[in-house]
């Protein structure tokens, strides 16, 4: 790769700001922390002492910054300064310990889903270091079965971990994820069966995001002029039309049109 280039990327890797991204994922990280310390009684803690909670939380995210500041001579509490910082501190205090739906859990699926295969996410990156510049091999526009599958268990291991909607022993749970994804490997290389969630997300899709609507619309909007001009002569040319014809061909119109929308 042209050593121009490198030095350009790494430059603009430098340039990041930690503010908001790197921060808020900071925030949110030393929360769940205080959260897990906490363990089953957080939710009455927090109702019950909202602003020891806070302190703690802010304790936690700050600690390395006083620590810092204690040492050299400077204010301890001079990163309280910066006002946006401490409302995004306090915001994702917030949204940790008293969102309606807790959001740590869905923070634990976005790690869990990185962590076993962030190769993917990193694709571009990694064909852009060797000179190939491919934007449509981003994840999260084309999401591959692997991401889908770690998506999948993440899941389950946060229900497994976190509720008691699973029953089963934890080594049960793991055995079952790792069959899971050796199964579907084997099958991908001997069977050829590349995602088995597709059938899935077909039906989904035509049940809610509007496929058996748009064929129904498709099905009940009159012909245009030139089909219905084209439809008599064919009348004409072989007489009248079999109805029984008629019905399965807008019968198998219907049903491949409805899983194919998407």
């Amino acid at each position: 790769m042209d050593p121009e280039a490198f030095l350009e990327i790494a430059n603009q890797i430098y340039r990041l700001q930690m503010y908001p991204f790197f921060e808020m994922a900071h925030c949110l990280v030393m929360c769940m922390y205080v959260k897990e310390d906490l363990a089953g009684g957080a939710h009455l803690f927090s109702r019950k002492h909202p602003l020891t909670c806070w302190i703690t939380c802010m304790l936690s995210i700050y600690g390395g910054a006083m620590l810092a500041n204690f040492l050299l001579g400077e204010p301890i509490l001079s990163s309280f300064k910066n006002q946006n910082s401490l409302l995004l501190a306090t915001a994702a205090w917030y949204v940790i310990f008293y969102t309606p739906f807790d959001i740590g859990y869905l923070i634990m699926i976005i790690i869990g889903t990185l962590k076993g295969n962030g190769t993917a996410f990193l694709k571009v990156l990694e064909r852009l270091l060797r000179g190939v510049w491919t934007p449509n091999a981003i994840e999260l526009v084309q999401i591959s079965f692997p991401t889908k599958a770690c998506i999948a268990a993440s899941f389950i291991f946060v229900l497994d971990k976190k509720t008691e909607i699973i029953s089963a022993p934890h080594a049960l749970v793991y055995f079952g994820v790792v069959i899971f994804f050796v199964y579907f490997k084997m099958s991908s290389m001997l069977l050829g069966i590349h995602d088995p969630f597709v059938p899935f997300e077909n039906l989904f899709c035509a049940i809610f995001l509007g496929g058996i609507w748009d064929t129904l619309a498709r099905l009940l909007t009159p012909a245009s002029k030139g089909d219905h001009t084209s439809t008599k002569s064919d009348t004409a040319k072989d007489g009248k039309q079999n109805p029984q014809r008629k019905k399965i061909k807008t019968f198998f119109f219907f049903n491949f049109d409805v899983f194919k929308h998407c």
